[in-house]
This record gives structure tokens, sequence and C-alpha cells, in this order.
């Protein structure tokens, strides 16, 4: 029999309501700042299939594709490969140093690795609970004054169920401190922009927090919103597929990411369910893995009422996965794809249920096409930590 699957919490989508509070308008106008180095994929130190570890990094260049090692990457951080992956920002990988529930996060610059040159590192406290994402307020290399936001995980007394919670931390503070105190939420994303915290909740939700005052206050709250064909769309496939959202500042517009991943994905490319893994004469089972297989994106409309799908990213390209989301100008980057969403593989609940493959579902989707192609570079099936999107940053 095969081993039994267990499935992530598929979001919830509740009926379109309107906002309260602030609009999104007043924060939202100003444009931040793009990045001037096409982004890369960083593979980390760690297992790679069949069991074998790996102390040696290494990095695909989108710009002309090619693959190139960092060797003394697992020096830096230990070659015992103890440490985890949980986010990257503004050019920086956010790192454990053990397990995520126990560990204090550090950062480091890829970019700053250098023969016989310790690069600078950056620490904070231990997070209460297991981190999920963790992102960057701004880059350390400019701003001292530079802080991180969380999602991380815990369990209440009151359900056997894991929710979460955001936490902001400011460097040189001593502990994490909760935004909010409602509990029982699960929070899917989280970004920064113009110096504010936006965290997406699985109803379709989202929060918008200014955390640089002694006391964050959260200053826009938006009842459950999604869009008719959201709702549906997850209505018709939730036993085949689960459904992940990413929320994404493009052009001063929010949007929000919808992917779709098939719990089993056979070689032929279809979402298939778990009695379709036994073979008729029952012999060995097979080995079917999750894989995403599409994508939908949305934007908030003008009236701030409601999300209307987006089918045109023109020249513009979404990165989504365990990284700070982001959206780039193709025209700037001549070796990505315009009106596409270049995704990594950030499905920790599913990602070491096999020996055979985790960390493997990456490539690129084209939004016109409606296709997903692999990208080229990384062959292995199993890569545990999972590649990370990163925008190097070397000032």
């Amino acid at each position: 029999m095969p081993t039994k699957r267990t499935r992530p919490r598929r979001s919830s989508i509740a009926k379109r309501r309107k906002l309260h509070g602030p609009s999104f308008k007043g924060v939202l106008d100003s444009k931040g700042n793009t990045p001037t180095t096409p982004p890369c994929l960083i593979l980390l130190p760690g297992e790679r299939e069949g069991h074998e570890q790996s102390a040696t990094g290494c990095v695909l260049n989108l710009k002309d594709n090619a693959v190139h090692d960092l060797t003394n990457m697992g020096c830096v951080i230990g070659g015992d490969c103890s440490w985890v992956c949980v986010g990257s920002s503004h050019g920086w990988l956010m790192l454990f140093d053990g397990d995520k529930a126990e560990g204090h996060m550090f950062l480091l610059n890829p970019s700053f690795l250098k023969p016989n040159l310790s690069p600078p590192l950056f620490f904070f406290p231990r997070i209460p609970g297991t981190t999920i994402k963790a992102i960057l307020l701004s880059d350390p290399s400019v701003d001292r004054d530079f802080g991180a936001v969380a999602i991380y995980k815990y369990n209440t007394r009151l359900s056997h169920h894991n929710h979460t919670k955001i936490a902001f931390c400011k460097h040189g503070d001593n502990r994490w401190s909760a935004l909010g105190v409602a509990k029982g939420l699960i929070y899917c994303d989280i970004m920064c922009h113009n110096n504010l915290v936006y965290a997406l909740r699985a109803c379709g939700s989202i929060e918008v927090w200014d955390v640089h005052d002694p006391q964050p206050k959260k200053i826009v709250d938006t009842k459950p919103l999604a869009a008719d064909k959201m709702i549906q769309t997850y209505q018709d496939t939730k036993d085949l597929y689960s459904n992940q959202l990413y929320l994404v500042e493009s052009s001063g517009e929010i949007l929000i990411v919808e992917r779709y991943r098939g719990y089993y994905v056979d070689p032929e490319g279809r979402a298939v369910t778990e009695r379709d893994l036994l073979p008729e004469d029952d012999t060995q089972p097979l080995v079917y893995p999750y894989r995403t297989l599409f994508f939908h994106v949305y934007k908030l409309d003008s009236d701030g009422e409601r999300w209307v799908e987006v089918r045109d990213l023109k020249h513009k390209a979404l990165f989504v996965g365990g990284n700070h989301s982001m959206s780039l100008s193709t025209k700037n980057f001549p070796g990505c794809k315009s009106n596409a969403i270049y995704f990594t593989d950030d499905n920790w609940d599913q990602m070491d249920e096999d020996f055979l493959y985790g960390g493997h579902d990456f490539g690129v989707f084209d939004l016109k096409k409606r296709t997903k192609k692999p990208l080229d570079g990384f062959k292995y099936d199993r890569m545990v930590p999972p590649p990370f999107w990163v925008v190097p940053n070397t000032r």
C-alpha cells in the first residue's frame, strides 16, 4: 500500500464582501525601489536525491541560464546541513541554525560569498513557534535599522489544527513581537511595501501594519474578499488539488496569485486520486509526486470591492515560492519571460513525505498560453532545502 499522504491545509475561500477601514490607494501610491540585477535561483547545500548530502551550493542565472557553484557556502554556514531556509528577501537568505521551532534565525547574502572572506551575518532571536516564512522590511546592506516579519505556526489547546500568527522583530531586539491578538487565523503570505507590512489570510482578507511606531498598529483591515472564479475553481478541484495564495505588489497595484498544485500528478501532467496509485496487478504502488499545474492572478479593483482576474501582466514577471514575493519588469532583464510566473517549491507539508522527491516543484508558467515548463539547470528529483529566488545585491 502506498504511504499515507498528509494533505496540506486548503485555503478556505469566503464569499466576497466589501472592504472596511482605509483603502489601499493611500498606501500603495508610491513605487518601490527597482532591482538592477536579474533574479537567480539559489540551490543551497543539503540533501539530493538518493539521500546524497551536498555541502556545495549552486546558483542558476536566468540571464544566461548557466549554473555556477557556491563552493564555500557550506564552510560559512556549516557542512552538516543542520540549518533550514525560511525565506529570501532584499538579496538575503533567511536561515535557521537548527529546527525551525527551536533555532535562531540569521541572514546571509550569497553575493558576499568570496574565497577566504567571511561574509557579514546578522542574527535574530528565536521565534515562539515553527516559522513558515520570513521577510525583511529593508536591505541590511544600506539600512542598519532594518527589521523582519515572520509567519509562524502554533498549536492551540482548543483545536488540533495548526494556526498561524505574524510577528515583527527589529534588528537588535531580544524578542519578537506578535502583531495582533486574534487566534484561529491562517496567514498565507506577507510582503513589505512603503515600509508597511501586508499580510494575506487564507480567507482572502488582507491586513496592513505600521511596525515603525513603538506600538505596531494595524492601519488597514479588509473583510474576506474573493473573486467568484476563485471560489468556483476551488470548489471544482479541491479533491485533486491544494491551492496556495501569494501577495505581490506590482507597479502600485496589489495582486493575489493563486497556485494550484496536484496532490498526485502522473507523467502526462494529469492530477489523479490516491487510488490511482494502485495498479490492477497490486504490485508496487506508483509514485506520482505533487506538482504545480496552473495559476490564476487577481487584482483589487479601483473601488476596492472585489478581485478581478488578470490575464496579461504585460512586461512583468512574478516570482513566488519561499521568497519575498515580487514583480519585476522584463524590460530590464532580457533573460526573464514576460507575462509569466516563476515559481519554486514551498510545499512544506508534503516535501518530506517520500524520499524520492521533494523540492522538485519549480518552473515557469506562461499566463497567456496557460502552460508551464521546467527550468533547465537543476535536474534533481529531490532537493531539500528547495531552491529559492534571490535578487543579488552587492552593495
